[in-house]
């Protein structure tokens, strides 16, 4: 009866233990709309001061809704970290827009994004329940959009832009409570 009660003691131990989850235990998907691999510090410039980990940002070439690649865009999404407010430049007319609270990761540090998204999409899926700020009815025709994040909690987030109804670009964001200071950027897990 005694070794039973070990038994089920160890058992469970194991089970608690191994059900208790980091960050890097939880398998995400490559192509999941949270997934955040690295950080791109950028200035009200939109000159990136700092890299951390392996962004998996769409970078200037955009993709379309049905995954292919799109046309070249540029876009900038600056400046990152930010405080209250994100400003979004595209060369394309603003269809749609979302911001989705991200899930950081430090697996996939090796991968070309660039290579991947040319075969998978973004998983765009569920887009609007996912989202905590989204606008699908405004179209800014002039490419340019200001997105107030000041009611937003300190966290990482990915902002996902449509252009032109077809095209998107995203980019993974850290929305802070405070300015920041570059030595003191302790909330990144890329280092």
């Amino acid at each position: 009866m005694k070794a039973i009660l070990w038994g089920s003691l160890i058992v469970l131990i194991s089970f608690v233990a191994c059900s208790k989850d980091s960050k890097d235990d939880i398998k995400i998907e490559i192509n999941d709309l949270a997934l955040i691999t690295g950080l791109n510090i950028v200035d009200h410039n939109g000159d990136i001061l700092k890299g951390f980990g392996n962004p998996n940002d769409a970078k200037h070439t955009s993709i379309n809704n049905d995954g292919s690649i799109g046309v070249r865009t540029n876009y900038s999404i600056l400046p990152n970290p930010a405080v209250d407010v994100i400003y979004v430049h595209a060369n394309g007319s603003i269809t749609s827009h979302w911001i989705v609270p991200g899930h950081i990761s430090t697996q996939y540090q090796d991968i070309d994004f660039d290579e991947v998204y040319k075969s998978t999409a973004l998983d765009t899926t569920g887009i609007d329940k996912k989202s905590v700020i989204n606008n699908t009815d405004q179209v800014f025709a002039d490419g340019q959009l200001n997105l107030n994040i000041s009611d937003l909690e300190q966290g990482f987030y990915k902002i996902i832009v449509e252009v032109d109804n077809s095209n998107l670009f995203w980019q993974a964001i850290y929305k802070s409570d405070v300015s920041y200071d570059l030595d003191e950027m302790n909330y990144i897990p890329w280092k």
